[in-house]
This record gives structure tokens, C-alpha cells and sequence, in this order.
């Protein structure tokens, strides 16, 4: 262990400043890192695609999509609607990172132009662009 040298000893000094300056900036270096791999940890992808709506009516409307931690984590979402219904909220456990494929059907039997949102809860708040569709029964 390296002592803070007396006064006058410009050569203890200089040795000691040279070695707190390397563990300071190992030290903040060191910050850096857990602080950016903090940060990528609670990093989570959203994905929600253009639907593809069947024809006639009723018709279905299917929204698909993904959700992508980057880390072990408990994901909660749900899904908005245009008419000002909200699916139930759902859960993921991750244990590791991975892609998970999600999916949300709306059946609709008259013509109708509307939009879903994917809205993530927790870890973070998150949401996707509200993905747009038009139902035309003929």
C-alpha cells in the first residue's frame, strides 16, 4: 500500500500521484463499464409489425411482433387499442436474452379504420408506434 509521502519529498509525491492517478482513472474507467452495461442490461427491443386483415367480414385483424431483452429480466405488456379497450397485461420471464414472438387478434365486423399500440409496463415503460389498419365488409 502506497502512504501519501511527507512533505518535501517531491519523489514519494510525483509516485504517489501517478499511482492515485492510474487507480482514479481505473476506478472511473471501471465506473464507466458497469454503468454501460447497466444501461445495455435494461435494454429492451420492441417490435410491432403492419397487421395483415383476412377478408369479408367479421374480419380478423392480426398484429405481430416481438420483444427483445438483452438481459434476464420479467417483462409485462399489454396491448391499446383505437376504441379505448386495453388487453389484459401479460407476462414473460426471461431467463436469458432472447427473441420473443408475440402475437394480438381483433375481430371486427363492420367497417372500421383503426390502430394498436404494443406498450411495454415494467421493467421500463416503453411503446411502439400505434399500427394502423382499415376493415372494408363488402
Amino acid at each position: 500500500m502506497l502512504g501519501i509521502p511527507a512533505a518535501g519529498d517531491f519523489t514519494g509525491l510525483v509516485r504517489f500521484a501517478r499511482v492515485w492517478c492510474v487507480v482514479s482513472m481505473l476506478t472511473r474507467c471501471l465506473l464507466l463499464l458497469i454503468s454501460a452495461a447497466a444501461v445495455y442490461a435494461q435494454r429492451i427491443d420492441i417490435l410491432l409489425m403492419n397487421p395483415s386483415v383476412s377478408r369479408g367480414c367479421p374480419a380478423k385483424v392480426h398484429f405481430a411482433g416481438n420483444i427483445h431483452p438483452y438481459a434476464p429480466v420479467q417483462v409485462v405488456y399489454k396491448f391499446v387499442r383505437s376504441d379505448g379497450a386495453i388487453s389484459p397485461e401479460q407476462t414473460i420471464n426471461f431467463t436469458a436474452p432472447r427473441v420473443q414472438p408475440i402475437s394480438f387478434d381483433w375481430e371486427l365486423s363492420k367497417d372500421y379504420s383503426g390502430w394498436v399500440q404494443l406498450v411495454i409496463l415494467s421493467p421500463k415503460r416503453l411503446q411502439t408506434a400505434k399500427r394502423a389498419f382499415q376493415v372494408r365488409c363488402r
